[in-house]
């Protein structure tokens, strides 16, 4: 499937139902699929879930439970949508928005951190993106 991040159109969902379907692995109970689509879509998506058995969440997550921060996205937002799971650690989210990765529980203002804790605390579960950077000499 592709990666809708700020792209011009909500994906169709019928054909993504169609894709998961009619996938090999779709009956497998060893297997949960799962997709993470806009933020903007994700009510489609649990208006769909009876009919197609997957999980489903959000691309990002605030790291505050709630607060004035335009455009983010709260893990009661999160849940009020039926997601439950949320990707953390883009690397976009790194290099512009200079957010740090890391589980040192005594790095203070960690907000990958924050936003991990606070997704688990509310039961949402959270997976991240291992990336290593590399600096050219």
């Amino acid at each position: 499937c592709k990666n809708q991040t700020c792209s011009n159109k909500i994906k169709d969902i019928d054909s993504l139902k169609s894709v998961i379907k009619n996938s090999r692995f779709f009956n497998n109970p060893k297997i949960n699929f799962f997709v993470i689509p806009p933020y903007t879509s994700l009510m489609m998506f649990q208006n769909s879930k009876k009919k197609l058995p997957i999980i489903y969440g959000a691309q990002n997550m605030h790291w505050e439970e709630n607060g004035a921060y335009t455009g983010e996205i709260s893990v009661k937002m999160i849940k009020s949508c039926g997601g439950q799971i949320v990707e953390l650690g883009h690397s976009e989210r790194i290099k512009f928005f200079n957010e740090k990765i890391g589980f040192n529980s005594n790095n203070k203002g960690n907000l990958f951190l924050e936003a991990f804790r606070r997704s688990l605390s509310k039961g949402i579960s959270a997976f991240f993106i291992m990336l290593i950077f590399f600096k050219s000499k």
